[in-house]
């Protein structure tokens, strides 16, 4: 699961209880975004296929956001999350992978860079990102640096440090997390990712595909007016 190494980092499930009222640095709002992105890094990086309880137990995990599920487009994506079938492997191939032209490609570069090209400057803005907080993508010239599920797996870590900080009231290297998670969220996942999930919901007409294309929609609009 581990694509992010600092020694080997492999961020554990932060233990805090959810509240109705949460406050953008208190620890269960970070919880709630910790949680998505860990659904969002192993739906990329293909690890809800192996079996369809895999795939309930996300979409249960995105359920109870409830931060989010006032989100039209975020509850419309969770009413088609249910309809999950062997289908949706094929088409996230399709989508994602390949073979042929990808109609929605998973890479940050591929919608910032001016000619559409991977592993340009975009990209190494990127790495250089992960690298100014002691962490490197393993094998990184074999998937480029800004792969959705590698930034997914950054947000991952940058708010399981940040609760880990807040929790031992250390609020200098929790503020530092947290103000590098919301930099990175401006600066890079808010810069690229709506227009992924657009290219997802016009190429495609596969409900669980659409469904995760609108949860991360959903996501990134109360994301952004949270900063």
């Amino acid at each position: 699961m581990v694509r992010m190494e600092k020694g080997k980092i492999q961020p554990a499930k932060v233990e805090v209880k959810m509240k109705q009222n949460r406050k953008s640095n208190d620890l269960s709002a970070i919880e709630c975004r910790y949680r998505f992105y860990a659904v969002i890094r192993s739906y990329y990086f293909g690890h809800l296929w192996d079996d369809g309880q895999r795939w309930l137990e996300a979409v249960e995990i995105l359920s109870g956001l409830e931060e989010f599920t006032q989100n039209e487009d975020y509850l419309s994506g969770l009413f088609l999350l249910q309809a999950y079938d062997s289908s949706a492997v094929y088409e996230f191939n399709r989508l994602f992978v390949g073979p042929g032209k990808l109609v929605a490609p998973p890479y940050e570069s591929a919608y910032l860079n001016s000619e559409g090209l991977l592993m340009q400057k975009e990209t190494l803005e990127v790495r250089e990102f992960y690298r100014s907080m002691g962490l490197e993508v393993q094998n990184k010239n074999c998937e480029p640096d800004d792969f959705i599920g590698f930034e997914a797996e950054f947000a991952c870590y940058l708010l399981h440090q940040a609760a880990k900080f807040l929790a031992q009231k250390d609020l200098s290297n929790f503020n530092l997390h947290l103000t590098a998670y919301r930099n990175f969220f401006v600066n890079h996942l808010s810069k690229w990712l709506p227009a992924h999930c657009r290219d997802i919901l016009a190429n495609s007409q596969n409900d669980a595909c659409r469904g995760m294309a609108l949860v991360l929609a959903g996501f990134l609009d109360v994301e952004a007016k949270n900063q």
